[in-house]
């Protein structure tokens, strides 16, 4: 029998909380379960290792070789494990390059052995051009500065290589290019067709104040939601102490925004006034950054308009069956609701691609 606490000696009880006083409540299975840690693991989920990468690496090799800080540890680390993927790679090298120099521009069509010399040439590169103050000064071009604008086609492939693209240059000639240009490691996967959401990715060296050399890469939003392809990664380097620009730029087969730019520096190319036209390309090391973002952007103004039409199809449709204009009918209710699913998901992807667009802006500015 349930003995009933006395109001006087305590707080007053109902009848039911006395019994919770004293009955132990047992918890139902569900709760129990709904509490375990693994309730929502599938097999051996518990087991995963998401950082599992060959940590036993040779220091003597690049970029382990000119390693600066901690950070390019780990990229390093996941540099070594994609370019031993050989499905991510060619069996031949076949680029083009654009290169520009004081005396005019020039289209450049590489294979392995071509591209080792121009690589070598690149490196060797020692002009004495003295490092750039971080105090805002003028900086006249000199007639010793050089570019090389690398273009990277993707292919799609097997799902063997690492995102299921490969670019046509053998795994010897990635290694050559990234060790004799001192090239970023962590661009590695943006180069070999990652869709990488993360903001851009700015780097630079200072020697007492001044400008050493510096990189800066990027992935550009993809507008198109209907076909997008592998996404369109742009790499900068700038090496004060040898002037060189070098860009490498990786993207889908028939890119409208690398097809434009082509044409552009096709048309460049054949300017009577060279000179003023090396001048041109080789002012700023990122007005090819601001270049290509320019023409993305203005890619997305067709999409963005087709989809608001779309959006207001849709609003016109529902507001239409809410008056009474049209008839009541359950068919059509479910294409409008898959129809507004749709909408929402595009919204979101496109301010996802508006922010990636002003991260990159802000990142060149």
């Amino acid at each position: 029998m349930t003995v009933i606490p006395d109001v006087k000696d305590g707080p007053e009880f109902s009848k039911l909380e006395a019994t919770l006083v004293d009955h132990n409540i047992e918890a139902r299975p569900i709760s129990r379960d709904g509490q375990h840690q693994w309730r929502h693991a599938d097999g051996n989920e518990a087991e995963v290792n998401e950082l599992d990468y060959d940590y036993d690496v040779d220091t003597t090799r690049y970029p382990f070789s000119a390693i600066d800080s901690l950070q390019d540890m780990f990229s390093g680390i996941i540099y070594r494990k994609h370019i031993c993927n050989t499905a991510n790679f060619h069996f031949e090298t076949s680029l083009e390059c654009f290169s520009v120099e004081s005396s005019g521009a020039e289209w450049l069509s590489l294979n392995q052995s071509s591209l080792s010399i121009l690589l070598r040439d690149a490196s060797e590169r020692c002009v004495n051009v003295p490092a750039i103050s971080s105090m805002q000064q003028s900086h006249p071009i000199g007639s010793t500065r050089r570019a090389l604008v690398f273009f990277v086609p993707l292919t799609n492939t097997t799902s063997d290589a690492s995102f299921r693209c490969s670019i046509p240059m053998t795994e010897q000639s990635v290694e050559e290019m990234f060790s004799s240009l001192q090239l970023n490691p962590a661009f590695l996967q943006n180069l070999l067709g990652r869709p990488d959401y993360w903001a851009p990715q700015p780097r630079w060296h200072e020697e007492h104040g001044s400008l050493l050399d510096c990189d800066f890469f990027c992935q550009h939003p993809r507008w198109n939601l209907q076909a997008q392809g592998a996404p369109l990664s742009v790499y900068m380097r700038y090496d004060v102490q040898r002037d060189l620009i070098v860009y490498i730029i990786s993207h889908k087969p028939q890119d409208k925004v690398i097809l434009s730019l082509l044409k552009q520096l096709e048309t460049l190319s054949r300017h009577s006034a060279q000179h003023h036209i090396s001048n041109i390309l080789l002012d700023s090391p990122l007005d090819l950054h601001a270049t290509i973002s320019n023409l993305n952007f203005e890619t997305s103004k067709w999409h963005v308009e087709k989809f608001r039409r779309f959006q207001w199809s849709i609003v016109n449709e529902v507001d239409d069956h809410l008056a009474g204009i049209e008839q009541r009918d359950r068919q059509k209710i479910a294409v409008w609701l898959k129809n507004i699913q749709v909408m929402a998901q595009s919204v979101e992807s496109h301010l996802a691609n508006a922010h990636v667009f002003l991260y990159t802006a802000r990142g060149v500015h």
